[in-house]
């Protein structure tokens, strides 16, 4: 193997490494809420949250070439466990790309 080929996949293992430990992270966070807490809940700002997961993602946006629209008018805020929203968000568009049809 190359030493290109070898840096690129280290920086690839660097990068997943870090990306599932995030995803660990939060999926503690959802885990540690055994019942509802008006305490554990905050308001979450939708675009926000969106923006923050685009650019978690923005590697594998830009290598697929897709654009992702939003309209959040209607329902800017949310009340609710943001780790929680945060797994959805993230989950809902890496699956979209992950699974998208190439000509769509």
């Amino acid at each position: 193997i190359k030493l290109q080929e070898k840096e690129a996949f280290i920086e690839k293992l660097i990068f997943s490494t870090q990306e599932i430990d995030k995803v660990i992270k939060d999926l503690i966070k959802i885990l540690e809420i055994k019942r509802p807490d008006l305490e554990q809940m905050t308001e979450i700002n939708l675009e926000n949250l969106l923006l923050t997961v685009k650019e978690e993602l923005s590697k594998e946006i830009s290598e697929s070439g897709i654009s992702i629209n939003s309209d959040f008018n209607g329902l800017s805020f949310i009340y609710s466990y943001q780790p929680y929203i945060m797994s959805l968000f993230y989950h809902l568009i890496s699956n979209a790309v992950k699974y998208r049809h190439p000509e769509k």
